[in-house]
């Protein structure tokens, strides 16, 4: 039964923003919940910083079915690490703040400029596993398309 309430990706299937990779969908109980971390802008673009994890969690909060941890959740673990309030989370802090929130899956993701055209790549990382899976690989041809 590979219905959308247990995979959490669901809400980006029928989402033309988003294009569905070859990922396993990951089960998710109406309890669970994921983690947003950072986007990585290697474009050398300041349009990129923030927009991308701003859209993708804007068009997450829209989907019945996952929550995602609250910023103040992750505010507050950056803080029993030993970490500032607002550290960015990076890929491997991500993953960290994922286990001590008892979070499902830490997404992240990227976006890099290749010739004249931009390449995102999201990627899920399901908690205490390193396996990286590709959720969304798109190119577009200039940023109004992005």
């Amino acid at each position: 039964m590979g219905g959308c309430r247990g995979d959490a990706c669901a809400g980006w299937r029928h989402n033309p923003l988003f294009e569905q990779a070859q990922a396993k969908p990951i089960s998710l109980r109406e309890t669970d919940s994921v983690l947003l971390a950072d986007f990585t802008n290697t474009t050398g673009d300041p349009v990129f910083d923030g927009t991308l994890q701003q859209g993708l969690e804007i068009q997450l909060k829209q989907s019945p079915f996952l929550s995602l941890v609250s910023e103040e959740r992750v505010q507050q673990t950056l803080r029993m690490m030993g970490k500032p309030a607002d550290s960015r989370l990076a890929p491997e802090i991500g993953r960290e703040v994922c286990e001590r929130t008892a979070s499902a899956a830490v997404l992240d993701g990227s976006i890099a400029k290749l010739g004249s055209q931009y390449v995102w790549v999201c990627a899920r990382k399901t908690a205490g596993r390193e396996r990286c899976s590709p959720m969304s690989r798109r190119r577009r041809p200039g940023k109004k398309t992005c």
